[in-house]
């Protein structure tokens, strides 16, 4: 993990993630890894994809480590699994963290995952709601006024990111209504169906529904300007374990550096984890692994102003709790 200090850019949060139902652990590598075992509590998500794959080729492995994945639904018992020890590390946003780490938990980023906003708002096809531009996004956002918003679960980190939105764009937090939708193919129904009439989405229900010619109206990651392109998805785990086990983190990191520059060298082996592991196939298992798709987002670097930029805009919005730590120091585990 590499730590930068440059100019703050600013906040937002990412893509929150829906979870698989099954929750027995599955083990990634298998071998007598010098370093230990690390328990990775893991959704469906683009962000697990680069460990997948580093895992399938036994990079890990030669590296004196063992890698597992616990299937877990939700950042709550995510970060339950980090405190009790079922699991040793997660991928989530920074929301995720402060709020943690201001509710009692002493939690770390330690290496980083993804740097901009993947999210997007899906509307049926034939909607007339506005496609927000970037010189026009604020006004689309507004045009969601008395409309219901489909989230894969009620009061997580999805509802925060439309909260920092609709901060942004001047729009009253209780200007729409939330339904649960979960994840998926359900997802896509309740949006087809007009139970909801917008729906966020992520990687790699993006792609399922691009291919099935739903309308995108807005993509956090191209729309609205900075700060809100902007996001801190990092792998955390608790600092205790960081500082008993420094270079298993590190070599855990180092190796996905290692990886990300070479996702695009195996593209019959990111093809088969997306398929098995995410259920994406045809043009939208094409669209996911294209080397300009959610995939190229990848970064292990960690920036200090970033990550106190986004947690201080944050607390202004309502988004993290006023008692969020701020300094860098309290967020992110220093090698």
């Amino acid at each position: 993990m590499v730590i930068k200090k440059v100019a703050a850019v600013g906040a937002a949060l990412t893509l929150v993630l829906a979870g698989c139902s099954n929750d027995s652990s599955d083990t990634g590598e298998s071998g007598n890894g010098e370093l230990g075992t690390i328990t990775i509590a893991a959704q469906p998500a683009p962000g697990y994809i680069p460990v997948r794959l580093a895992s399938e080729l036994g990079m890990f492995r030669n590296r004196g480590l063992e890698v597992e994945f616990l299937p877990i639904v939700g950042a709550g018992p995510a970060i339950s699994a980090l405190e009790n020890g079922s699991a040793t590390v997660h991928t989530n946003t920074l929301t995720v963290l402060a709020t943690a780490n201001s509710e009692g938990a002493d939690l770390r980023a330690f290496c980083g995952d993804l740097d901009l906003t993947q999210g997007a708002v899906f509307a049926a096809p034939g909607s007339d709601l506005p496609v927000a531009e970037p010189d026009n996004w604020q006004e689309a956002v507004q045009a969601w006024k008395g409309k219901t918003i489909g989230v894969t679960a009620l009061g997580g980190t999805v509802q925060a990111e439309f909260e920092a939105l609709f901060h942004a764009a001047g729009l009253p937090l209780n200007s729409v209504e939330y339904s649960a939708v979960g994840a998926g193919e359900q997802a896509i129904v309740a949006l087809e169906t007009g139970i909801v009439d917008l729906l966020f989405s992520y990687p790699f229900l993006t792609q399922n529904l691009e291919a099935r010619d739903f309308v995108e109206i807005l993509s956090w990651q191209e729309d609205p300007p900075d700060p809100l392109g902007t996001a801190s998805v990092n792998f955390i785990a608790k600092k205790e374990w960081l500082d008993a086990n420094a270079e298993a983190a590190r070599t855990f990191c180092d190796v996905l550096t290692e990886v990300e520059g070479e996702l695009s060298d195996h593209p019959e082996e990111l093809s088969d984890i997306v398929s098995t592991e995410y259920g994406v196939t045809g043009d939208a298992l094409d669209l996911a692994v294209a080397p300009d798709g959610p995939l190229a987002n990848h970064n292990t670097e960690i920036d200090c102003d970033v990550i106190e930029g986004l947690v201080r805009r944050d607390i202004e919005s309502g988004v993290v709790p006023a008692a969020a730590p701020t300094a860098c120091d309290e967020l992110v585990w220093r090698q």
